[in-house]
């Protein structure tokens, strides 16, 4: 499959592209695990990143898949996704993914794991 050449059928806009389903894809691209669209939505606002309409969502389905409402990119398309080589003007935001790292290690940070004890 050329991956490329796909992407650029799929989403032939690249404004639309890079302002509401890059920022779904580079989420999902670092996430090991699937998401739900609400919790894409919560990590997106946390973010402050426009919110994934559902129109947006549908869009994404022929690459990463829906499954249970959830959505995951394969391993194949992260590695895609992260290679700006191969994917052109289609990689990941790496800014947005930073941002994403951090939210997560702050809220890791915060973790009370007294609880745990």
């Amino acid at each position: 499959m050329n991956t490329l050449k796909e992407f650029r059928k799929i989403f032939q806009d690249l404004s639309i592209y890079k302002s509401e389903i890059r920022p779904v894809l580079s989420i999902l691209a670092i996430s090991e695990l699937s998401k739900n669209y609400s919790r894409i939505q919560s990590i997106l606002k946390k973010m402050d990143q426009p919110q994934p309409s559902s129109q947006v969502m549908h869009m994404l389905e022929p690459v990463c898949g829906k499954n249970n409402d959830t959505y995951k990119v394969n391993s194949e398309l992260k590695v895609w996704l992260c290679n700006p080589d191969d994917a052109n003007e289609f990689t990941v935001d790496q800014g947005l993914v930073r941002s994403y790292a951090e939210l997560l290690w702050a809220e890791f940070n915060s973790f009370d794991d007294s609880e745990l004890k």
